[in-house]
């Protein structure tokens, strides 16, 4: 996780060059060091409050077009999907053990636990209440 935040900041750091239109009132130099600096705040202190700032900077940068590169903008878009809805922040996939076997379960798009990345149809946060999940 550590590394994608990183990649992040240093892409921004090469890429900061103001644009979108001036009607939009968004400045885009500003909305791409506020990537930055929420990423690393993100990254600091995984709460709520940082993950939501996070995104909301992210999602500022992407539908402002405010990236240089159609590559940037698929890491940013990357990026948002990866942090989820912020509802268990700083955590995308744990090891969860159930009756013994231990597996890989990750927060979907939709909220759900995937497991092998099929939707077992169970809220990714109840899951984790009834089972014994770790961090990676």
């Amino acid at each position: 996780m550590k590394k994608i935040i990183y990649i992040t900041a240093y892409i921004l750091a090469l890429g900061s060059v103001a644009c979108g239109s001036d009607d939009d009132g968004i400045n885009c130099t500003d909305a791409e060091k506020a990537v930055g600096n929420t990423a690393m705040k993100f990254n600091d202190d995984a709460t709520k409050e940082t993950c939501g700032a996070y995104k909301v900077a992210l999602e500022d940068v992407i539908n402002n077009n405010c990236s240089t590169t159609e590559e940037e903008l698929k890491i940013y878009r990357l990026e948002l999907k990866r942090i989820g809805d912020c509802t268990l922040p700083g955590i995308v996939c744990l090891s969860c053990t159930n009756s013994g076997i231990t597996i890989l379960v990750c927060r979907g798009p939709n909220g759900n636990a995937f497991i092998k990345e099929k939707d077992i149809g169970v809220p990714f946060e109840r899951y984790v209440e009834l089972s014994n999940c770790k961090k990676l």
